[in-house]
């Protein structure tokens, strides 16, 4: 090292030394460049249109809800192939003895047996088959598949109705929630802005006492400010953390949310015309009103065609077999399987009309219980329409209000910090009291707080319009 400071002059030295110290701070410069990126990429903020689309993808009620829709459609398609004829195939091999007896009998678990009446019981099984092909045909109903297909659709309209209602109250509630975390957000800041605040006047009523300016009492005042800011910022935070997870839970509970956009609906207010009109016929629970009133009319429909007959069309083509021949003699076919081979053919074809005609006293009470279902469905629906218009008209006396109190809130803003700083300067020059710089911290840390909350309850009016009308867009789109 000695020789080669010999061989080296001063200037040298000095010149490898200034390009290590530029490449060690490029190289920290470009780590601290990349931790920035990495940092912004795991911190990046996640707006309110995605915070939604994972909720609808996410969320376990949305799936449940889509899924008996699907159901109810597929239930429907089902019910509209009830104008098909039945056909059904019948195939029967059999071993049995065939002793034949005069008299009647209502069937039950017995079974049939065709041939003369033998002189003696015998025990002698024989072979025998019949091979039936039937077919049913509802051909006239009297508009009943027409009643049951219009049921099947009103459910599925039902379904559709309880799945969008159920999408759009959870959107609604995401929304909420995402207005609360902001508003807790800015809270949070007030609150430690009240608190830093804190902690300079605590120093200075602590150094004025020292030195003999200000009376003991002084410090006492404001370790006690001191420690209410410190607990209402901790007040905060809590709520905050609870807003972060409500919100991760109507999102499905699978992503986490670290930062949320705030530009908009934290620092602006939205531009409203409070004379326009709204269309509330998307209202859910006017919506849910309007499907249980249908259906219920459908299910009425029902009952009133279940007195009146079909008619079928009948079909029946029949094969048999049988180990004893025909004629006197009865001759008896010995080798096994000599009965499964057809040797006789019959067929029917026909119209049959079912009516149970006494069923009429019954039919009448449940014709007209079904009807009186149906109109109070229909009191209901009426009541939903009227307190969704009632609903319309208080969103918008909210919505005045709620701008007229966020407008008023930087006024008072303004006049509370000139209240503080006034204050201020007048107890360090001893003109004013411990109490009195205290009484104006915390008049400007309320006005802070009511700036951000009026600002949130203009958004917040916003999105109970947009409930009430059904419409999500109403509040997205400003």
């Amino acid at each position: 090292m000695k020789s080669l400071e010999k061989k080296l002059p001063f200037r040298g030295q000095r010149a490898i030394i200034i390009a290590l110290i530029i490449a060690l701070l490029t190289l920290l410069v470009k780590q601290n460049l990349l931790g920035q990126e990495l940092q912004h990429e795991s911190k990046k903020e996640i707006g309110l249109k995605e915070l939604l689309q994972l909720g609808e993808q996410n969320y376990p009620s949305i799936a449940a809800a889509q899924l008996n829709s699907e159901y109810a459609k597929l239930s429907e398609e089902a019910t509209r192939l009830n104008y098909l004829p039945k056909i059904n195939l019948e195939e029967q091999a059999s071993h049995a003895t065939a002793n034949g007896l005069t008299g009647s009998y209502l069937t039950g678990f017995s079974y049939s047996t065709s041939g003369s009446v033998n002189a003696a019981r015998s025990g002698i099984a024989y072979d025998g088959s019949i091979s039936n092909l039937a077919l049913d045909w509802s051909l006239i109903t009297f508009g009943k598949i027409k009643a049951a297909n219009q049921l099947a659709h009103e459910k599925t309209m039902k379904s559709e109705v309880d799945f969008q209602n159920e999408l759009f109250t959870h959107k609604i509630k995401i929304i909420e929630t995402y207005l609360n975390l902001i508003g807790a957000i800015k809270k949070e800041q007030v609150a430690n802005e009240f608190y830093l605040r804190t902690i300079t006047l605590r120093q200075s009523a602590i150094s004025l006492v020292t030195n003999g300016i200000k009376p003991g009492v002084d410090s006492s005042i404001a370790n006690a400010n001191y420690s209410i800011a410190k607990r209402n910022l901790i007040e905060i935070k809590k709520h905050k953390r609870l807003f972060i997870n409500q919100l991760e839970l109507l999102i499905g509970g699978k992503n986490s949310i670290s930062t949320i956009d705030t530009n908009k609906y934290g620092s602006s207010l939205p531009e409203i015309n409070l004379t326009d009109s709204i269309n509330f016929s998307n209202n859910p629970g006017l919506l849910n009103a309007v499907s249980n009133s249908k259906l219920s009319w459908a299910q009425a429909k029902i009952v009133e065609k279940s007195y009146l007959p079909t008619v079928h069309f009948v079909g029946v083509a029949s094969e048999r077999g049988s180990g004893i021949g025909a004629g006197p003699l009865q001759t008896v076919y010995p080798n096994f399987g000599d009965g499964f081979t057809p040797n006789t053919f019959n067929y029917l074809v026909g119209l049959s009309l079912n009516w149970n005609l006494l069923f009429f006293p019954q039919f009448n009470k449940e014709v007209k219980a079904a009807r009186s279902l149906g109109k109070s469905f229909d009191m209901k629906m009426e009541e939903s329409l009227v307190e969704t218009s009632t609903s319309i008209r208080n969103a918008k006396i909210e919505i005045k209000a709620a701008m007229d109190q966020a407008l008023e809130a930087p006024i008072g803003m303004k006049a509370a910090e000139d209240a503080f700083n006034q204050t201020k300067a007048r107890y360090d020059n001893g003109l004013a009291t411990v109490v009195d710089l205290s009484q104006s911290n915390y008049l400007l840390n309320e006005a802070a707080l009511d700036a951000v909350t009026s600002k949130i309850n203009v958004w917040k009016a916003v999105l109970i319009e947009a409930a009430v009308a059904g419409n999500i867009n109403l509040f997205l789109n400003l």
